[in-house]
């Protein structure tokens, strides 16, 4: 048997999405229902076949992909602080955090970002997330990553251009 996967929303904190009934009544709902609590934050009580997955998050994000990095990384954190604080020292942002864990000192993460986008992203998809790191990320060694993932990234591109030519 399978087990299901569970996609998991990676949100900053106080900044989870909340869905409800329409015909809902918010005020009682605002009372009633524990914000703090989200699937990423809480672990069922009854242990289940199942598995979870982080969302993708685009570099771009900034402080939401630093916290999808640390999720990542940090073996069983147990809240956002503990994923702040680095050697006993509480870091201001996920992205100061990542860095002293040595997370950010080579592209050893974009080549993991892109290797994991890779295996379910379309061509158009990981040329865009490939824009966006050299735009926003400065990577050290795109030639590297460029000779790396250039068959992924243009596939769709080579492809087409062989059957436009013998139409």
């Amino acid at each position: 048997m399978t087990p299901s996967v569970y996609a998991l929303q990676v949100h900053l904190p106080g900044e989870q999405m909340v869905s409800f009934q329409r015909r809902s009544n918010l005020a009682d709902l605002v009372a009633d229902v524990d914000f703090s609590k989200t699937m990423l934050t809480e672990q069922e009580t009854e242990r289940r076949k199942a598995v979870g997955r982080l969302v993708t998050v685009s570099p771009a994000e900034g402080e939401r992909y630093f916290l999808r990095l640390l999720l990542s990384c940090v073996y069983g954190p147990t809240s956002f602080d503990r994923l702040l604080t680095i050697n006993g020292v509480r870091m201001a942002s996920y992205g100061e955090a990542a860095f002293q864990m040595g997370l950010l000192q080579s592209d050893t993460y974009f080549k993991d970002t892109l290797d994991e986008a890779a295996t379910f992203q379309m061509p158009s998809s990981l040329r865009n997330l490939f824009d966006v790191m050299l735009s926003f990320c400065s990577p050290s060694n795109p030639k590297y990553l460029w000779e790396r993932f250039t068959h992924w990234i243009y596939s769709s591109v080579h492809q087409n251009a062989g059957t436009s030519g013998d139409q």
